[in-house]
Order: structure tokens, then sequence, then C-alpha cells
């Protein structure tokens, strides 16, 4: 029986700003001449956005990574290559990831009388926080939006008159805005 060439402990993707964050850890390689880290929008064609020499053979604990500048908008996906020396591949499991670029919502009216109306733009992930604070930094609201909503209307009527954050946080970006009721 021929003994896997790499051991792969560790291969995560995770949204940081604008970006990707890819890293990758392996406990022991054998021949191992290269990763090859591709990326898909469909989750069938891939292109090697990455290159990455390996250790040969070595049994310590190895450690790369990686930031993907240019992520999709929506779904990516992401999987290893490993590369022998022979030429031999071993294809990793697939991450995906959801990656809004660009704003989060937009919010009108921002001179507010009784609703404030968020609406949230094409790529919108699931499992966003909405909060509202005053302008001392009060947290007045805290919504958490669990489906694929397209807007959320919110009821001020019964805040005081003043200025006010809205912030959203939804596929590892923040957004605020503000708005003023009257």
């Amino acid at each position: 029986m021929v003994a896997a060439p790499v051991t792969l402990t560790n291969f995560t993707v995770s949204p940081k700003e604008k970006n990707v964050s890819i890293s990758w850890a392996t406990a022991s390689e054998e021949n191992n001449d290269y990763f090859s880290l591709e990326h898909s929008t469909d989750g069938v064609n891939y292109t090697e956005i990455n290159y990455v020499k390996g250790a040969g053979t070595s049994f310590a604990q190895n450690n790369y990574e990686y930031t993907h500048r240019n992520p999709a908008k929506g779904t990516n996906y992401y999987r290893l290559v490993q590369v022998d020396y022979n030429r031999s591949m071993t294809y990793s499991p697939v991450k995906v990831i959801e990656f809004v670029t660009g704003d989060l919502f937009t919010l009108n009216p921002t001179l507010v009388k009784g609703e404030v109306l968020l609406t949230f733009n094409e790529g919108f992930s699931r499992n966003a926080t909405i909060e509202i604070f005053d302008l001392v930094g009060r947290k007045i609201i805290t919504e958490q939006i669990a489906g694929n909503e397209s807007n959320l209307t919110i009821d001020v009527s019964n805040f005081q008159n003043g200025h006010y954050l809205v912030r959203m946080q939804a596929a590892g970006q923040v957004q605020s805005a503000r708005f003023v009721k009257f």
C-alpha cells in the first residue's frame, strides 16, 4: 500500500475585508513538488490563481497562506491540487464561500419621520446583522437576517429626533450609513 504523498490537516477559506484569505497546513509531505490553488465561480471550471512550491519531503508541519484579491461577487469555489515530482495529482475537498463586493445595502430616506427602508444589494448573504446606534453610540436595535431578504423596513417613529447610524455585517464585510430622525 502506498502512503498519500501529503497529509493535509487544514484547508480553510474566509472573507477578509474585500479579499478571501486561504490557508492550508500539512502534517507531512513526500515528494511534493507544488500546490496549485484553483478557483471557480461555477464549481466545474477551475483556473489556477496561485502556485506554491511544496516542501519536497518533510515530516514537520508546513503552513501555507494566500490572499485572493479579486474574488467574484457571489459564490466562489476553491480547491488545492497537490502535484508530486512524478506529476501525479491529488485534489483536496472543495471549499465554498459567498462573497459580497461593494455596498451591502442602500438606505432610504435619509431624513426620516416614520420608517427607514434598507434595500439589500444583489449578492446579499444570509446571516447578516443589522444594528442601529444613536449619536452617543448606544445600540437602539439589533436585527438578525436569516434568509435571502431583499429589504427590511424599520419603524423609527418612536425614536427621539436626532442622528442615527445603521451598521450591517454580512459575508465578512461591514457597511454603515446614517439617517436623521425629525
